[in-house]
């Protein structure tokens, strides 16, 4: 390793906080310094002078003017305490889920096409957005925007409306989470050719994959997908394959072990690989993720408030912090491995528990969150009452019911969460 200088001592007064907040490399993680935990110890440090305790043991700082650009600041990751002012660059969201609907007697799939109109048709949600089939699976689009409750909201619309026609085509008709649903072969008899084929627009993939081309009469099987739409300034669609990439190292595999009893590789030899995505003119389409998150509104918020975090790490130049390399990455999810998924997040969890922090008001609420990550989406919510989740039956919708910092009133399983170290 070539020598490099060793730094002068320097004052408090000739480096700003902000000024080392900002040359970190985890940009915007300490607001402000206060006299607690890591905060106290760099505050003492910096008071000394002494800036190069605060560095790993492995690694330099260089203190000589020169151009921002220039200047090689690395700092230890024990004393990366915070994320919490992380932001990320980008604009609205939105989301185009799909969902499978149930005869709760036969226990077949419903046909969507047997009660919804194909896409350009005249069905619409409760909020004016586009509801229509896509092949045996219904598929809704949320209202586009920042604001997260409206998002909830407008995906709550969303299902309101898929059960209520539903329920008027078949009284028994009940909603259900499962990604990757079996179709009885007297479903593909009683089906057009249109109903059977796969018309998906193509995908892109930043890793250069294709899942298996068949023909959909082929393909005894439908899965459905849950992808995030996200507004981007023209100035940033060059980095969109790097933001796949980040969002499949983090989200993508997170998502693996928090779904791990629903989300299938089947889906995955097909589509909704790692590195999926599209282009449309809003921004970029992640369409790795299935619908699993649809489960109930506060995994919604947790999924999306995590993949928005993800974004600012590489926003940010942050993802040199994540220990995954791309190939252990694209297994994990393209095999919906779950050990692998796990370990992941175990060797990364001072910086997955700092993102967690970034979004869940409290430090009860985040190792709530971990432990739902580490031991499945069922530890945390009832997947199988769709309709009691999202309040379908109720005449009005209280975000505050449903919202990350309400878990400990709303969920009965969060106490007994909390109680548990994993």
């Amino acid at each position: 390793m070539t020598a490099i200088a060793k730094p002068k001592p320097t004052k408090l007064s000739l480096l700003k906080v902000a000024d080392i907040v900002e040359h970190a490399g985890y940009t915007g993680i300490i607001q402000s310094i206060i006299p607690s935990g890591v905060n106290k110890y760099l505050n003492l440090l910096l008071e000394a002078g002494d800036i190069r305790q605060i560095l790993a043991k492995e690694t330099d700082l260089i203190f000589k003017k020169r151009k921002d650009s220039d200047l090689a600041y690395k700092f230890d990751k024990a004393c990366l305490a915070s994320i919490k002012a992380i932001r990320w660059n980008g604009g609205n969201l939105g989301s185009d889920p799909e969902m499978f609907v149930f005869d709760s007697v036969t226990k077949q799939v419903i046909p969507a096409f047997k009660f919804l109109d194909k896409n350009g048709g005249s069905d619409r949600t409760m909020d004016g957005e586009k509801l229509f089939w896509d092949g045996f699976q219904a598929e809704f689009n949320i209202k586009s925007g920042s604001c997260l409750d409206e998002r909830v909201n407008s995906t709550r619309f969303g299902l309101m409306s898929l059960r209520n026609k539903a329920k008027a085509f078949n009284p028994n008709a009940i909603l259900t989470v499962q990604t990757t649903v079996d179709i009885a072969p007297e479903l593909f008899a009683d089906a057009k050719p249109e109903h059977i084929a796969f018309g998906c627009t193509p995908s892109k993939n930043v890793y250069n994959m294709e899942g298996i081309k068949m023909d959909g009469k082929d393909v005894p099987f439908r899965s459905a997908g849950g992808h995030i739409h996200y507004g981007l300034d023209k100035k940033e669609w060059k980095q969109i394959p790097e933001y796949v990439k980040a969002l499949d190292k983090i989200l993508g595999v997170a998502c693996v072990a928090l779904f791990a009893k629903y989300d299938n590789p089947a889906r995955r030899s097909m589509y909704g690989l790692a590195g999926e995505y599209r282009t449309p003119p809003h921004g970029l389409e992640y369409r790795t993720l299935s619908n699993a998150w649809l489960c109930h509104p506060t995994i919604m918020y947790i999924v999306y408030e995590l993949s928005r975090k993800v974004i600012a790490m590489e926003q940010k130049g942050l993802m040199r912090f994540w220990d995954a390399s791309e190939k252990e990455t694209i297994a994990c999810i393209n095999n919906c491995d779950v050990p692998k998924a796990i370990a992941i997040l175990r060797r990364n969890d001072k910086v997955f528990m700092d993102l967690i922090k970034s979004f869940s008001y409290n430090d009860k609420n985040a190792k709530v969150i971990w432990n739902t990550f580490m031991l499945g989406v069922d530890a945390l919510v009832n997947t199988e009452t769709i309709e009691d989740n999202w309040h379908l039956n109720a005449d009005t919708f209280d975000y505050y019911n449903v919202r990350i910092q309400s878990m400990h009133e709303k969920l009965d399983k969060y106490d007994e969460l909390l109680k548990v170290d994993v």
